[in-house]
């Protein structure tokens, strides 16, 4: 695929061949990205008449969208936004279930901001621990796996993520659908790249009738997103009331099962709802995650070998910085302790690539389990060879508190474990992995827009 230096102030289309995507807004308002005018020359640029694409755009679109799946989640929708409160017993499963109900968590919702999240335990004596909780002001998370507890301030556009469907859909504004920024659909986002009709011919809607659980009836709607590399779908259960009763999200040959039951509408909820206990002495550690446009948070970590690496450091004199965060115990639960090799690797070619340009690159390793006194284990023993490496890799651990430190949790964005920052520490892409197609041609974009030149060849291979 080839481009013109100059491109006329139109509506344009690049189809992306592997996966029979629509990418779009690679160009701006029509007007080529800065810093590649200079390095791309080409020509039989692909122009689509903008009348005839939107008709054909309003076809597609009928085609994916059935109009009765439509409705039932917008009834759906519209259920929660009439509700002050809300009360519900959660099971969350993985592989599947057929077995009835297990209750395993309680859940508590208010408007505006309010939740809590708590595991209920014991068959004769009931236990309950706390696992999420926000007061308005801040959310606390429990992490009874490595006795710590996060806390993070409430932000009106992400503070119900990483609970589960329920916490999210009662607060987030939107609409249930296929929405690319949420993490749950594993896209690539960028600051840069606003056009969500590009993933259109990759997504469906589809009502796939009655089914019967436990004795009762729901009506389930399925939405999909199915490239050649991927095929993520979401099948939502949603009672006769038009309450969510079951969720089932199918992805990387599994299933993960979340189930409702036992809804308690608009009850007075007692202050007491929103307290914040934790078991004495557990750590709290703060904590504020990236989101895009945004500046990304400081960090003062340790390196692998030595010595100390900060955000600011790390950009000075820089136009951009390129983070990608790694799970240090990965590799242990693999067996494998090449497990992030690969992603390793595409750091170092884009050090080698973009260097001299002034992208600066860093890899951090951290994790639920990753404190001082394991930081050498995992070193030896669950990442690859950090010998052929030239970056820095720092330690997300607090060597003085002797627990982990908040840059794992702060530097990913609802999953998203790749991040480029600009030259004032923006977050203006952000990626799960850089294997996939189109994370690569979003990158170029956001790479472009902050004054990297990027060059003909590299476009090309990123949109077959």
């Amino acid at each position: 695929m080839h481009f013109p230096n100059s491109i006329p102030a139109a509506v344009h289309t690049i189809r992306h061949s592997t996966t029979g995507t629509r990418l779009r807004s690679l160009l701006v308002g029509g007007l080529l990205l800065s810093g590649l005018a200079q390095s791309l020359t080409a020509q039989n640029y692909i122009r689509v008449d903008a009348a005839e694409e939107e008709a054909k755009e309003a076809a597609e679109e009928a085609a994916r969208q059935d109009p009765e799946a439509r409705a039932l989640l917008d009834e759906a929708k519209a259920k929660l936004l009439s509700l002050q409160s809300l009360v519900a017993d959660f099971e969350s499963t993985r592989g599947g279930s057929t077995k009835n109900f297990d209750k395993q968590s309680e859940i508590y919702l208010e408007r505006p901001n309010k939740f809590r999240v708590e595991r209920v335990t014991g068959a004769v004596v009931e236990e309950r621990n706390l696992i999420a909780v926000s007061d308005g002001v801040t959310v606390t998370k429990i992490n009874r796996y490595n006795f710590a507890a996060f806390e993070q301030p409430v932000r009106a556009e992400n503070f119900y993520l990483g609970q589960n469907f329920l916490v999210q859909f009662f607060f987030d504004p939107k609409g249930i659908s296929f929405d690319p920024t949420d993490g749950l659909w594993r896209r690539s986002i960028s600051l840069f790249d606003t056009n969500m009709s590009a993933y259109d011919r990759d997504t469906r809607l589809i009502l796939l009738g009655e089914r019967t659980l436990e004795g009762r009836s729901y009506q389930v709607v399925e939405i999909k997103y199915s490239t050649k590399r991927t095929d993520i779908r979401q099948q939502i259960y949603v009672g006769t009331d038009k309450l969510v009763y079951q969720v089932d999200t199918y992805f990387d040959g599994d299933v993960y099962s979340q189930k409702y039951r036992n809804f308690r509408i608009n009850t007075a909820l007692p202050v007491a709802t929103w307290d914040k206990e934790r078991p004495a002495k557990m750590p709290l550690i703060e904590t504020d995650p990236v989101r895009m446009g945004a500046e990304a948070p400081d960090f003062a970590l340790p390196g692998h070998d030595g010595g100390e690496f900060t955000l600011e450091g790390l950009l000075e004199g820089k136009k951009g910085l390129y983070i990608c965060v790694l799970d240090g115990e990965a590799a242990k639960v693999t067996g494998n302790a090449d497990t992030h090799l690969a992603q390793m690797r595409v750091l170092q070619e884009m050090k080698d690539k973009y260097e001299e340009q002034g992208l600066a690159v860093v890899c951090i390793v951290g994790g639920l389990g990753i404190t001082p006194d394991v930081k050498d284990e995992m070193m030896l023993n669950w990442m690859p060879d950090v010998s052929r490496f030239n970056y820095p890799i720092a330690i997300d651990i607090d060597i003085e508190k002797g627990i982990q430190s908040s840059a794992y949790h702060n530097l990913q964005l609802s999953g998203r474990n790749n991040l480029l920052l600009d030259a004032e520490g923006r977050v203006v892409f952000a990626a799960r992995n850089f294997t996939n197609k189109v994370n690569q041609l979003a990158f170029y974009q956001a790479m472009a827009q902050i004054g990297f030149a990027i060059s003909a060849a590299e476009l090309e291979s990123a949109a077959r």
